[in-house]
């Protein structure tokens, strides 16, 4: 069971912190973490992936509440919803309170929510916008240092992302899935930095329905989908993303791209189409 984090409040100048150099400053003030730091049992490295896992999980399953943010997760996901309890602790203090509202209709789903007005302010910094297909990332975060930016792929991929479990060569896919359309273009540039090569695609189902719990949802938003199918990249992001998986070259397959600087490629038109 998740208690309320103890302590005093989080002030705002544990949260400037944060945003000042939220990649390798120690956020945290209170005396706690700086024994723990001096005892070599936190480094400022750790907080740096913590907060990359956490920024990547809030663009898959954060949203803001009138009091500050929340985050969505599937109440049997305990893997998940432990690391997120002890990231946002590490990163913000254990002066952090953390309450968790569970869905009372039977479903599966539940929530973590912060109320720190100072916490939500910096999520609307950093992530742009209140509404999801709005959620785009800040030049910080996308100039961040590659190791923190390794860590909010993972976040985003835990939330809203999945690989194909087929034997076969061609079926293995990486994708990840988002509403907004510069934050689908801003995570293909990301994973330009790590030499993977991604595809995005559109599926519109805005206006449609689906069933969840019984219940009739509709779609507000058409899904964006960022796919890595090419053998070469699928095997850099499987090792990104912590996977062993390796997806072996067909002895047909001739890539169609060539990187012509870190973070830039080129490749041949094979079709003139509505650009997304």
């Amino acid at each position: 069971e998740m208690k309320e984090g103890k302590g005093k409040r989080l002030n705002k100048n544990t949260l400037e912190k944060v945003y000042d150099n939220p990649f390798d400053a120690r956020a945290a003030s209170d005396e706690e973490d700086r024994k723990d730091l001096q005892e070599g049992r936190r480094t400022d490295m750790s907080r740096n992936r913590d907060f990359g896992y956490i920024c990547g999980l809030f663009l898959a399953e954060g949203s803001f509440t009138d009091h500050g943010v929340a985050f969505a997760a599937n109440i049997l996901d305990s893997s998940i919803r432990m690391k997120l309890y002890n990231y946002l602790h590490s990163v913000f203090g254990n002066s952090l309170k953390i309450f968790v509202s569970c869905d009372k209709n039977g479903s599966r789903g539940c929530q973590f929510v912060i109320n720190s007005q100072l916490v939500k302010h910096l999520f609307l910094d950093l992530f742009g916008h209140h509404t999801a297909t709005n959620k785009q990332m800040c030049k910080k975060l996308m100039e961040a240092p590659k190791e923190f930016q390794a860590y909010l792929l993972k976040g985003m991929f835990e939330g809203d992302g999945t690989r194909t479990k087929k034997s076969l060569i061609h079926k293995k896919i990486f994708t990840f899935t988002t509403t907004s359309l510069q934050l689908a273009h801003q995570i293909q540039l990301i994973l330009l930095r790590f030499k993977v090569v991604s595809s995005l695609s559109i599926s519109k189902r805005k206006g449609k329905h689906t069933a969840f719990s019984g219940r009739k949802c509709p779609y507000n938003a058409d899904l964006y989908n960022i796919r890595i199918c090419d053998p070469g990249s699928f095997n850099i992001i499987s090792k990104v993303l912590g996977f062993d998986i390796v997806k072996e070259k067909s002895k047909f397959h001739k890539p169609r791209y060539k990187f012509i600087e870190d973070n830039a490629i080129v490749c041949e038109i094979r079709k003139n189409s509505k650009i997304i």
